[in-house]
């Protein structure tokens, strides 16, 4: 159509020389600008493979386990952190997740980056989980696109509106929340000091969350190994309480601390037990 209206431009009057040649400039100018347009709009679809389509089921943790822990899909992961003043993860809590992510998933490539510092007036004192869709829907700034596979991570100032006593909370397939001062509020034993510190648990959180989207435990699948917590009323934990999927790593729990800190390492687990394990494995061969 576009090019039918060009020619009818160029020959339907007989024009000069000069006017012709103008003419021709500007038909090829718009063709340009329209094919760049059309290009535009395909790029975008193909790029972004937004959760919105049929390509990514928009759901709740767990739904996308297959997309992380297999390379069919997406080659690489890419783990994007926004931040309220204050709240900034410790590096070394990326780094290990990192390196965790790298020896459960087949991916060529998994990194972060601490993307955006949110606005102060994002702060509140308590946050429901609509509140923190609206954070996520406002400052992510990547989603699942070509060969890239996103895990996005809010680090928020003060508390889930649901439980003062929550550390974190994952609550979409692709996405978790890490209260940050709830975790650097957690009381350590002066004799634990040298071996103990809040960035630990900061590490054991983050890595439990991102258990979750992975699909631990029993997200959307069944275990062939009975250790789904039934006894604390936390489903999709496991009962081992050497595990990080262990229900109190979700949770400001004293009584679970001061069990740690009486063991020979006196550090939370920050690493997926035998049975989550054998579940990550049996995730990767179904999906």
């Amino acid at each position: 159509m576009i090019l039918s209206y060009a020619g009818d431009l160029l020959f339907m009057y007989d024009y000069d020389e000069d006017k012709r040649t103008w003419k021709i400039i500007a038909v090829i100018i718009t063709i340009i600008i329209v094919s760049a347009i059309i290009g535009s709009y395909y790029m975008y679809l193909v790029m972004t493979k937004r959760e919105d389509t049929d390509y990514v089921p928009y759901d709740g943790p767990g739904e996308y386990a297959k997309y992380y822990l297999k390379n069919d899909f997406y080659n690489e992961i890419i783990i994007e952190v926004d931040y309220m003043e204050g709240t900034m993860p410790d590096t070394g809590t990326l780094d290990y997740l990192v390196d965790l992510l790298d020896d459960v998933c087949e991916k060529n490539a998994i990194d972060y980056e601490i993307s955006d510092e949110m606005d102060d007036s994002d702060q509140q004192v308590d946050y429901s989980i609509a509140d923190i869709e609206q954070l996520k829907n406002k400052y992510q700034d990547y989603q699942n696109y070509m060969d890239t596979a996103v895990i996005h991570i809010l680090f928020l100032n003060g508390y889930y509106e649901d439980s003062s006593i929550t550390l974190g909370v994952s609550y979409h397939a692709g996405s978790c929340a890490i209260f940050k001062d709830r975790v650097d509020s957690i009381r350590i034993p002066r004799d634990a000091r040298p071996f103990v510190s809040t960035d630990d648990f900061e590490t054991s959180v983050v890595v439990h969350e991102v258990g979750h989207l992975l699909g631990l435990v029993n997200l959307n699948y069944d275990s062939d190994y009975s250790h789904e917590d039934k006894i604390h009323d936390s489903p999709n934990h496991c009962k081992n309480e050497s595990c990080v999927m262990y229900y109190a790593l979700e949770h400001s729990r004293e009584s679970f601390r001061d069990k740690i800190y009486e063991q020979e390492d006196p550090r939370p687990p920050r690493t997926f037990g035998f049975y989550c394990m054998q579940d990550l494995e049996k995730l990767r061969e179904e999906a």
